[in-house]
């Protein structure tokens, strides 16, 4: 999974949360971290790339719910692509805007 932050990133390094939800069912809530904990996350016109296993498949992706500690509505998100290796298939959600809802 791929996450674009656009003009305005988090300043701190918040706790993020996301949930898939497909066809079939929703995943398990994952943490968004760096995997060597030294980068910063989410930072202003950054790409930040996440590996997420899954245990079973959830079937196509129609939505995504994020959660944080209280930033969320600060952050500007500009693209989230999600590729699911086993299906072959890629998701996109776009946006322009800082987000008040955490369900994209």
């Amino acid at each position: 999974m791929k996450i674009k932050t656009g003009e305005k990133g988090l300043s701190t390094l918040p706790s993020i949360n996301m949930i898939l939800k497909g066809e079939k069912g929703k995943s398990e809530p994952y943490t968004l971290k760096s995997i060597d904990n030294k980068k910063k996350l989410f930072q202003e016109n950054q790409t930040d790339e996440f590996l997420i296993p899954s245990k079973y498949y959830i079937g196509p992706i129609k939505t995504l719910q994020l959660s944080s500690n209280g930033q969320l509505d600060k952050w500007f998100i500009e693209n989230i692509i999600i590729r699911d290796i086993s299906q072959g298939k890629v998701y996109s959600f776009s946006f322009r805007s800082n987000r008040k809802s955490s369900i994209f």
